[in-house]
């Protein structure tokens, strides 16, 4: 007969032998979720985690020792004690264990055994512990890889239906802007009039083709921002007149809805961080909501400085809108009601791209609304600080990487040249980057005159190629304001265009023209002929201290230049005696002939004007230093602020520096 304490103390391990179990089971489906069946890993571990568990009990029962502090946190954080209903009854150094088919309620007197030999089982528990740990690391790494391979997966059915989209909008909008454009004619009776039904006909067909259009260009928009190739520059806009702009060509719209629309902007200073035509995309796509949606009454826009940043509100008198549907406005292809498309028509993309424009510019949006009093949508741009400055934006990529900085644009190796493609026909474009590319190119591509200008300033490309026919602004437009930035104004333009221009081109600062129709060779060629190259540059550096220019010299030979080091303003002008530099790198603080004098000596030879000077200062500059310098140098660059990983883009904006002079006597020469 068993004694009264041992079926308790049965019972009881039996008990919990069965939660345990439970705990296991819902622990495994904690883990594995709605996936496939439990991994071998996770059955180890498992098995590992049982055997620890009840030799902890085996031990307590022959020792009567029991589990200590953190012992028994591991188990109640889920170790599965007796799992299966048995007991470990010999057990090897090797850690294999033996099991007897039998219930709990073990004698002491059947598991005294494991006394001897002596510290065999502490040896086996830390044996068995050692295998949980070792399992549980087979577990998680088997999870990681599966969890990478999902993401995997997800990324790139993502990207798939970017470029499907992207693909799909470009091939769609090309012949439907044909149709358009053939109603327009039909229209305006260019090829006759028109009697009043075939009118009716053709303005139906032509108004359903720009809403087709609409759709298409959102979706285009869409993709782009999804897959991080939206380019948004960052410059001063004036914000009223933006807003100004889109209620002027909005007024017909409300005018025909007897709806007054209200500008309540003032004259206060409103010049947001942001790119102008995304800012003009936002506020229409606001309004023309807000007109949609209003039967009576009026739409407003004011604007008002919140710390750094200006907020924009557009508010109506319309139809409001519920609560529970202000949380999927912003989302694709979502309306707040279904009702709502069939009435007033849309796709739900507006807001939801106007959202992440106004995101990628560093602001935000949201709405306030009442179900039939109206609503008010706002959005946030960073106040522009300094109006002159500006650089590009574009949307994150994964990881919190940098994304492509601009749509179908790919950054540059570290061993070829980067051509900007500028044109917006996408089947030259494509022939010119492919050309380019087959000739040992790296190339960048952008569609738009803004696209153009915010892919330069960010990759300063060694080159670049514009077409003057762009839809946004015209190539003559982009052209002046590279050669006005000095930031660009040292990077070769060719022009590319149908337009007969060559003066032009060259008069406004372009180094090369070639006309389309395109030669392959031609372009190549002119490209050729404009690109400074590294690996042909002679470049003079003068310091006293040759381990400071050190890292200099050899990041350029490493680009191939030639470089050659003297130590002094002296050494420096008898070495030009020799022969005329590519490049000259100038120290500030050198003994003797400083590099003040030097760079002013430099530029009373005749056969050294053209050959472009970099100081490097590793001196404060005062108002009086920088006049003199800016007279004399074409870059004063810190030497703290000097950064290698741009140091060959410098040498080749002040290659290219030298470029029109020769290009414009050539051609002067010839005509």
């Amino acid at each position: 007969m068993k004694s009264p304490e041992r079926v308790a103390l049965g019972l009881a391990l039996g008990r919990r032998a069965g939660e345990v179990r439970e705990r296991a089971r819902v622990q495994l489906q904690a883990i594995s979720g709605d996936g496939p069946e439990p991994s071998a890993e996770y059955e180890d571990h498992r098995h590992a985690r049982t055997i620890w568990g009840t030799l902890l009990i085996a031990r307590w029962l022959v020792t009567g020792e029991g589990a200590d502090e953190e012992e028994a946190a591991w188990i109640s954080q889920g170790g599965e004690i007796a799992a299966a209903e048995g007991v470990p009854m010999s057990i090897s150094t090797r850690g294999y264990f033996i099991w007897r088919d039998a219930v709990v309620d073990v004698l002491r007197e059947e598991a005294a055994e494991l006394k001897s030999p002596p510290g065999l089982l502490e040896l086996a528990l830390e044996i068995t512990r050692a295998s949980c740990d070792a399992s549980l690391v087979r577990i998680t790494r088997a999870y990681d890889r599966r969890l990478r391979a999902i993401n995997r997966e997800l990324r790139e059915a993502n990207e798939f239906k970017s470029e499907f989209l992207a693909r799909m909008s470009h091939e769609l909008r090309t012949p439907l802007s044909a149709i358009i454009g053939f109603g327009e004619i039909l229209l305006e009776g260019i090829d006759g009039e028109l009697n009043a039904a075939q009118r009716d006909d053709v303005q139906q067909m032509h108004e359903s083709g720009r809403s087709l259009l609409a759709l298409i260009n959102d979706i285009l928009d869409l993709s782009k921002i999804e897959a991080g190739k939206m380019v948004v520059a960052s410059e001063s806009v004036d914000l009223a007149d933006v807003a100004r702009g889109v209620l002027l060509s909005l007024r017909p719209l409300a005018q025909s809805k007897s709806l007054q629309l209200v500008s309540e902007l003032g004259s206060g200073p409103y010049q947001v961080l942001g790119d102008e035509l995304r800012v003009k995309q936002v506020i229409t796509n606001l309004v023309a909501n807000a007109i949609k949606f209003t039967r009576e009454g009026s739409v407003r826009i004011s604007a008002e400085i919140t710390d750094s940043h200006l907020r924009v509100t557009v508010s109506d008198t319309g139809i409001g809108i519920a609560p529970e549907a202000r949380a999927i406005i912003f989302d694709e292809f979502r309306q707040a009601e279904r009702g709502t498309t069939r009435e007033f028509g849309g796709s739900g993309l507006g807001l939801a791209i106007a959202r992440r424009l106004v995101e990628l510019q560093g602001g935000s949006m949201g709405v306030e609304s009442e179900v039939g009093r109206g609503s008010s949508f706002w959005f946030t741009l960073p106040l522009a600080a300094d109006p002159g400055v500006g650089a590009r934006l574009a949307s994150p990529a994964e990881g919190g990487a940098s994304p492509s900085p601009t749509a179908a644009v790919r950054l540059p190796s570290q061993t070829r040249d980067l051509v900007l493609v500028i044109d917006d026909d996408d089947s030259i474009r494509r022939l010119m980057v492919r050309r380019l590319q087959e000739a040992g190119f790296d190339t960048a591509e952008a569609a738009s005159a803004g696209e153009g200008l915010a892919a330069v300033r960010e990759l300063h490309p060694a080159a670049v190629t514009l077409d003057i026919v762009l839809p946004d602004v015209s190539g003559w437009a982009v052209l002046t304001e590279l050669k006005a930035d000095p930031l660009t104004r040292d990077i070769p333009v060719v022009v590319v265009s149908i337009i007969d221009g060559r003066e032009t081109a060259l008069d406004l600062g372009a180094v090369g023209y070639v006309e389309k129709p395109i030669s392959p060779n031609e372009l190549v060629s002119a490209v050729r002929d404009v690109l400074p190259r590294l690996r042909e540059a002679a470049i003079l550096c003068v310091d006293d201290e040759p381990d400071s220019i050190s890292p200099v010299r050899r990041t350029l030979e490493a680009a191939g230049a030639r470089v050659e080091v003297v130590t002094s303003g002296e050494a420096a002008l008898a070495r030009i005696e020799q022969g005329t530099p590519d490049v000259i790198f100038v120290d500030l603080t050198m003994p003797a002939m400083s590099g003040f004098e030097l760079v002013v000596r430099l530029r009373t030879r005749p056969h050294l004007e053209s050959v472009p000077v970099i100081v490097l200062s590793g001196r404060h500059l005062d108002s009086e230093d920088h006049l003199t310098l800016t007279a004399h140098a074409d870059r004063v660059i810190a030497k703290g602020e000097l950064r290698l990983v741009d140091l060959t883009a410098t040498v080749r904006q002040a290659l290219a520096h030298r470029r029109p002079l020769a290009l414009r006597a050539a051609s002067e020469a010839s005509s």
